[in-house]
């Protein structure tokens, strides 16, 4: 919070935010599909800057724009890392846990429960998210059951920052 009131005072936060709709208000339609990208490009590549991105879908488009804008948008990043780990390493992975029993049976436990781990590891803000992403790839966790404990358990953190860039949005126009 002492970043974002520093950011506030020291940084163009207005003018940013009036150039930041202008280019939304230029596209159109397209604006959310763009943003979408934007976020899953930035998540795949582990660029640390999903938060940003999630303070400003509740800036850019206000609290339910942005909810509607970064559930997809979550779903797509997450879901494109795993498919990515899952195809390129976890044959790789499968074949070191043939040397390992413990641990392929650490492996079969995760899988087993996978709505709960990956739930929990969700809520875990010491993980980052990309890194989560593709490591559930690398586990027996099943692609369905990832992407709805992903969806649910990174609901109230969204939700939580859509509501904080909504309101620092009404708070540089003047309006809180």
């Amino acid at each position: 919070m002492a970043a974002v009131l520093l950011a506030g005072v020291f940084l163009p936060l207005a003018e940013w935010a009036a150039h930041l709709e202008r280019e939304l208000v230029a596209m159109g339609p397209l604006a959310p599909v763009a943003f979408i990208a934007a976020y899953v490009a930035v998540s795949v590549l582990m660029v640390p800057m999903a938060l940003l991105l999630t303070l400003l879908a509740g800036a850019a488009f206000g609290v339910a724009g942005g909810v509607a804008v970064m559930v997809p948008a979550t779903a797509l990043a997450a879901s494109a890392a795993f498919v990515t780990s899952r195809h390129l390493l976890r044959l790789h992975v499968e074949q070191a846990l043939r040397n390992h029993p413990r641990l392929a049976g650490v492996d079969r436990m995760v899988g087993r429960n996978a709505l709960a781990v990956v739930a929990l590891t969700r809520l875990n803000p010491a993980i980052p998210f990309g890194v989560q992403n593709y490591f559930f790839g690398l586990t027996d966790v099943r692609y369905v059951p990832y992407l709805i404990a992903t969806v649910l358990a990174t609901l109230p953190g969204t939700f939580l920052n859509i509501i904080l860039g909504a309101a620092g949005r009404a708070a540089l126009e003047g309006k809180f």
